[in-house]
């Protein structure tokens, strides 16, 4: 997404602002020595160049570029079979974005970072991504399963309370939502709840702040005794193996406190189908841009087929 805006030449820098009317200094913010374009800011500056050189990418034949496209097709030569290692060439495009990040705090906060760090950054994104895209294939793999086994929802034990929940998702720049909806031994609902939330990374990381969200609701409502499901595998990974997913690791220390401030909160993996009726509840706010948060007791009236049919399983 962020080499397809630069390559389109979407980036606020100098020479596109100018381009675009606005009357803004051409020369570059941080090095001042050249005009600020596209190809400056993620090759040229002092900054960018200091980058590349300590993560030892091959300067492009040697010489200077101004063309982007020169030095995208570069990068990505090396990526294919270029002399670094596997992590380091993967890591490429997370540190031209990594590049970008410490231009802005550099230019608007007056922030700066230790070159070090923003390639061990953008190396420690590169294994989250390799990470993601395993669960996502395992959890693709285990809904298909899910799919075939055609597992339905099913009633709590006497004395706990069932809440499902649910993130929609859709990209890093858009609002995602949130729902749940905590239902008894009955079948019956008492309570259910949908939330905005602003643009955040991934998938991964909107569940398990959907899931925080839930947690602090219902313990303001006093339930104590509840079992919170979640068709994310990625997320109930992360909630049970905190060490493995240093990402989020703030977000999980959150969560734990939550948690164990309960009598009793088991956090578990629903399937899909399971899940259908909060899915409704939150995918209405990517799909339908219904932006606003609310909080009732008893079901959604819209939903009460698919909570009927949830009941009599």
């Amino acid at each position: 997404m962020f080499l397809w805006r630069a390559l389109s030449g979407a980036l606020a820098v100098a020479e596109c602002l100018c381009s675009h009317g606005m009357n803004v200094p051409l020369i570059c913010p941080v090095c001042k020595n050249d005009a600020e374009s596209i190809s400056h800011v993620l090759f040229e500056c002092s900054m960018a160049s200091q980058v590349w050189r300590t993560a030892r990418v091959p300067a492009l034949n040697g010489r200077l570029r101004n063309s982007l496209e020169d030095y995208i097709e570069h990068l990505f030569g090396i990526i294919e079979a270029g002399p670094l290692c596997g992590n380091y060439r993967q890591a490429i495009p997370w540190i031209i974005w990594c590049i970008w990040k410490q231009r802005n705090e550099k230019v608007y906060a007056a922030t700066d970072n230790i070159v070090d760090i923003l390639i061990a950054q953008a190396l420690e994104d590169v294994e989250e991504w390799r990470k993601l895209n395993e669960e996502d294939h395992q959890e693709m793999m285990r809904d298909c399963r899910v799919r075939h086994e055609v597992q339905k929802w099913s009633k709590p034990p006497a004395g706990m309370l069932k809440c499902n929940v649910n993130s929609s998702w859709i990209h890093e720049f858009q609002r995602c939502g949130g729902a749940w909806l905590v239902r008894d031994q009955f079948g019956e609902v008492r309570f259910h709840a949908r939330e905005i939330f602003v643009p955040i990374q991934n998938r991964v990381a909107a569940e398990l702040r959907c899931i925080l969200w839930t947690m602090l609701s219902l313990y303001d409502l006093h339930m104590e005794m509840v079992e919170i499901w979640s068709d994310s595998d990625s997320a109930i990974q992360a909630i049970s193996f905190p060490r493995d997913w240093p990402t989020y690791r703030s977000l999980l220390d959150r969560l734990h406190y939550a948690q164990y401030r309960f009598r009793s909160c088991q956090v578990k993996l629903s399937s899909v189908r399971a899940n259908s009726a909060v899915r409704k509840i939150s995918k209405s706010v990517t799909n339908e841009w219904r932006y606003h948060s609310y909080f009732a007791r008893g079901e959604p009236t819209w939903l009460h087929t698919t909570i009927e049919e949830d009941r009599r399983s």
